[in-house]
């Protein structure tokens, strides 16, 4: 892109030429970044083709998108020349001028001798060294942090003028809505995957037909369902007032969560609600219970251990429990009426043998 005249310097038809010119290519650019926007629900190629539009509209060497990652910035995208980089280089956010520009939300310019600036940190694989102007962006979302940042390299020194660094922001609102879309896509997906998960570990529970082939069925398909580290089954004994440990995937010999909280899963377990055990068993990984019930009985609780389980995993624990109560319900009809066949048939043969 072509640079403004001097302060003070009457513009020439050459000038305005050239402005005309920038103006129209970044018009153009622009609607190119939204058709790229556009196009598709994968991140990875929308962020490609933008890196491709911003390399050639700016004239620059080299352009990288960071993506934050919690407390780190990691490239997700980059340059051709660069490409087998992505997903390989990253920093802290309080590292480097792009950590900066996260950090303070706001863009930063370096026209020339970029590695002498305090702010810089060296990243030899990307050769750095030969780079002289460096711009970084901050891509906004929506709750006022900063989601990525874009940066683009020059070998020679550059001035990057208002109206390119105006054209970048406008690019990096639409970059943000692109990250925006692809994450809800990502978590529409990840939810529908889970909830089709969530139906066949169903049908498997309503399909097997003994108590023990229940207890299997459901910890072994929970652990695999939220990705938990145990699941355990905890059903109320004959007397309804204590609970014991009746399955678990992995095998647990010693009940350590009954002994750290029953009178708090037995709680649960009356008023039917689900909870956190903040204390794991031995001061291992929180514990998530949601109650096995259904109609007006309470049987027991269905408990996982595990890290991050949040407001998802305990809807899903709460529906694998609410089947897992049918499903024991059902086994219990089918013992009850075939001891009542038994007995019939003991009867008639009892009969049969005194005729």
């Amino acid at each position: 892109m072509a640079t403004l005249q001097r302060p003070g310097e009457p513009p020439t038809g050459a000038d305005v030429a050239a402005q005309l010119d920038r103006v129209r290519l970044e018009s153009d650019t622009l609607y190119s970044v939204i058709s790229v926007v556009a196009s598709s629900p994968d991140l990875n190629r929308v962020l490609g083709g933008v890196v491709d539009l911003l390399t050639e509209a700016t004239d620059c060497h080299a352009c990288f998108i960071y993506m934050r990652e919690a407390d780190r910035l990691v490239m997700r995208s980059a340059s051709r020349v660069y490409g087998h980089l992505v997903g390989r280089i990253e920093m802290g956010i309080d590292e480097g001028l792009t950590g900066w520009v996260a950090r303070h939300k706001t863009p930063a310019f370096i026209r020339d001798e970029a590695m002498a600036d305090p702010r810089m940190k060296y990243i030899p694989e990307i050769d750095e060294e030969h780079f002289q102007s460096m711009v970084a962006v901050p891509v906004p979302a929506r709750s006022g942090d900063v989601n990525a940042v874009i940066v683009l390299h020059t070998r020679a020194p550059r001035e990057f003028d208002q109206g390119v660094m105006n054209f970048l922001a406008h690019t990096a609102s639409l970059v943000a809505g692109a990250i925006e879309n692809a994450q809800l896509y990502e978590d529409a997906r990840r939810r529908v995957a889970m909830l089709t998960r969530l139906s066949d570990l169903g049908q498997q529970i309503a399909g097997v037909g003994s108590r023990e082939d229940v207890y299997a069925v459901v910890c072994r398909g929970v652990r695999s369902l939220l990705d938990c580290e145990s699941c355990s089954l905890y059903l109320l004994g004959a007397d309804g007032t204590q609970l014991e440990l009746v399955a678990s995937d992995p095998p647990d010999p010693s009940p350590t969560l009954l002994s750290q909280g029953a009178s708090v899963l037995l709680d649960l377990l009356r008023r039917r609600t689900s909870g956190r055990l903040e204390v794991g068993p031995h001061g291992g990984p929180a514990s998530l219970v949601a109650p096995v019930a259904a109609g007006d009985e309470n049987l027991g609780v269905l408990a996982i251990q595990g890290e991050a389980l949040g407001d998802e995993e305990d809807e899903l624990l709460r529906a694998v429990a609410h089947q897992t109560a049918l499903a024991l319900q059902k086994v219990r009809l089918i013992e009850r009426l075939t001891a009542e066949n038994i007995v019939r048939d003991l009867f008639t043969a009892l009969e049969d043998g005194r005729r």
